[in-house]
C-alpha cells in the first residue's frame, strides 16, 4: 500500500492513476532535491498510489472515492486525518467529482450507504472528509519529473495554507 512509515503523518496523500509515481526514498534523498520521494513536502505525508489492481481494473472516479473509505475504515489514524480534512486525493482529471458524483446519484436508493456529501473540492463521508487536490499545471504531461515538481509544490502551497487558516 506505498511506503509505510512509523512517524506520525500530518496528512495522507492518494495519487490517483492518471498521477507519476512519487519517486522512492533511498540513502540521501532528504538533502537531494532532485529525488522527488515524500522528503519534498513540507509537511510528513503518507504518500499512498493506486495498487496494481486498481490500475488493472481502472477504477472508475467512483470506485476511487470508495476505495480510499476503506482505506481509512480500516486505520484508525487514517480515520483521524480524514475527520480533520487531512486525506487528500491529488488527480489531473478535471471532472473528477462531478464524475463520482453522477455515479453515486445513479446509484443512491434510500438506504444506499455510505451516505456521500459533495463539495466544490471535497467529497466527505460522516465526520470524514477527503479533499480532492486538482493538479492543473502549465507544464504538465511534458515529463513525469516536471510533473511531480508541479505536484509538490501544488501540494506544499495547500499545505501552506491550512496551515496559516488555523
Amino acid at each position: 500500500m506505498g511506503d509505510e512509515t512509523s512517524s506520525p503523518v500530518d496528512a495522507v496523500i492518494f495519487f490517483d492513476a492518471n498521477m507519476p509515481n512519487m519517486h522512492k526514498c533511498s540513502a540521501g534523498c532528504k538533502v537531494r532535491e532532485t529525488q522527488l520521494c515524500k522528503h519534498r513536502f513540507n509537511f510528513n505525508a503518507k504518500v499512498i498510489h493506486p495498487t496494481e489492481y486498481i490500475s488493472f481494473m481502472r477504477f472508475y472516479d467512483f470506485q476511487i472515492i470508495l476505495h480510499c473509505l476503506y482505506l481509512i475504515k480500516g486505520n484508525s489514524r487514517f480515520k483521524y486525518l480524514a475527520e480533520n480534512g487531512k486525506f487528500v486525493i491529488v488527480t489531473k482529471d478535471r471532472t473528477f467529482l462531478r464524475d463520482a458524483q453522477d455515479v453515486w446519484v445513479k446509484k443512491l436508493k434510500p438506504k444506499t450507504r455510505p451516505k456521500l456529501e459533495f463539495g466544490r473540492d471535497f467529497v466527505s463521508c460522516g465526520s470524514w472528509t477527503i479533499k480532492v487536490k486538482l493538479i492543473n499545471c502549465k507544464n504538465y504531461g511534458t515529463n513525469g519529473d516536471h510533473d511531480l515538481f508541479c505536484t509538490i509544490d501544488e501540494l506544499n502551497k495547500l499545505w501552506a495554507s491550512r496551515k496559516s487558516d488555523s
